[in-house]
């Protein structure tokens, strides 16, 4: 699902022609409506002086973001409540663009990130850009190439490591690496992730580390031997997370088949 960029418009120019009705920095606040609760209005076909049948913050945002289209860092953004209506203007350009220009990227680099629009060079570009915002924005592209998802996972920012490692889509060759990687937090990032490979598991179960070892322990496909080897751990928190592991796992059994019963 790409960017809905006729929503983006119309919402954008609801905004323009009922400036009154516009506080961006309340969801909902009477009459008036930020970005996202424009986006609401529009899905529920509610009149602008509403204040019935409004969702409250967290339930707005979302509607308003998958109507949308956005990623999180997108509606991030856009739905930020220090934006004038000229930064509105430019994000929605920026993210209904069907190309950009260098000239365009150049002059507002933080919201060009994030633009769909953008082509590989550029987003080349914006990967080595010391901004750390900037690169943060670009790590959440859903067309990052692998290559740039393998440098940017070494980022000197945590925040933009967390884009990369957050990714459900990294391929398993990428994954493979970063569970060698010298970084501890980021082999403990790895072995929150769900369906790795159980050679992956095996190693990241004799990890020097404590913290990725109590990580392991708390996964739901340890096999028998995993179970008994974490056990017998020299530290005290991961044998504890394997015993609570263990404990659930039989009580999640125990209620399987008692359904049967």
């Amino acid at each position: 699902m790409g960017v809905d960029k006729e929503l983006l418009e119309s919402t954008l120019k609801l905004i323009e022609e009922n400036p009154n009705h516009w506080n961006q920095g309340d969801w909902h606040c009477g009459t008036s409506h930020c970005f996202a609760g424009f986006v609401e209005l529009q899905i529920k076909k509610l009149p602008l002086d509403t204040t019935e049948s409004l969702s409250d913050a967290c339930i707005t945002r979302e509607m308003a973001r998958e109507a949308l289209g956005l990623s999180d860092l997108q509606a991030d953004v856009l739905f930020s409540g220090v934006n004038k209506l000229e930064d509105l203007k430019e994000i929605v350009r920026f993210f209904v663009a069907s190309s950009i220009t260098d000239e365009d990227v150049n002059k507002n680099k933080y919201f060009a990130a994030l633009s769909p629009a953008l082509s590989i060079n550029q987003i080349e570009q914006l990967s080595q850009d010391e901004d750390c915002d900037v690169r943060q924005s670009i790590a959440s592209r859903d067309d990052l190439p692998i290559e740039l998802a393998s440098r940017l996972v070494k980022d000197s920012e945590w925040k933009v490591k967390e884009e990369i490692l957050s990714r459900s889509n990294l391929p398993i060759k990428l994954v493979t690496r970063l569970a060698q990687d010298e970084d501890c937090v980021v082999r403990l990032a790895i072995s929150h992730r769900s369906n790795l490979p159980i050679k992956l598991v095996t190693q990241l179960a004799q990890d020097e580390d404590c913290d990725v070892r109590a990580a392991i322990a708390e996964r739901a496909d340890l096999t028998a031997e995993l179970v008994n080897q974490l056990a017998q751990d020299e530290d005290c928190e991961v044998r504890t997370m394997i015993a609570l592991n263990s404990f659930f796992t039989k009580a999640r059994r125990a209620f399987d088949r008692s359904r049967y019963i």
